[in-house]
Formats: C-alpha cells, structure tokens, sequence
C-alpha cells in the first residue's frame, strides 16, 4: 500500500510562517492549461513550474520529484538550476 502524497505550501511574511496543506487538485485553477488529462508526475511538473516562475524570493521543494519520470526530473532540474540563479531554492531530496 502506498503512501498519499502531500502538498504544502510554506508562506513567509517578515517574521512570520505560515504553513498550507493542499492537494494537486485545489491548485489546478491556477493553471491555463486542462490537467485533467495529464498524469500525476506531469501536474506536478506543471506546478512546479509555476511556482518557479511566481514572485517568491523562497522556495522550498520537498522531494518534488517523487512522481516524475526520468524526462520530466530532467527538464524540471534544469529549470530549478536556471531559476536558483536569481531566487533561493532548496530542495529536500531522500536517497534510498
């Protein structure tokens, strides 16, 4: 039996902390794009992207890569690698 997969947003406010539990289906509004269609790894992907590309200074990604084929892993660390040029990013990973 698997385990669900839990999305969290972490907000920072100057002193303050706030964090947001979610699932993948409360953020598919945010997109342009029908993710209906697309598997779990490639709505992931979808979101990442869009948070990478929002206008936080902090992002922390908790094994965002879970769900992502070897393809997607690819394009989306490329992107991580681009976008922690001008935001800081970390990224929690978990080797077996």
């Amino acid at each position: 039996m698997g385990v669900e997969k839990q999305l969290f947003y972490m907000i920072i406010l100057e002193d303050k902390a706030v964090i947001i539990q979610t699932d993948l289906n409360n953020l598919l509004w945010k997109s342009d794009v029908n993710l209906d269609h697309l598997s779990t790894g490639q709505r992931i992907k979808n979101i990442l992207e869009e948070v990478l590309y929002s206008e936080e200074s902090f992002i922390l990604l908790d094994e965002w890569n879970a769900n992502l084929d070897t393809k997607n892993k690819i394009q989306t660390n490329d992107l991580i690698n681009k976008i922690s040029k001008y935001k800081t990013v970390v990224e929690i990973t978990h080797h077996h």
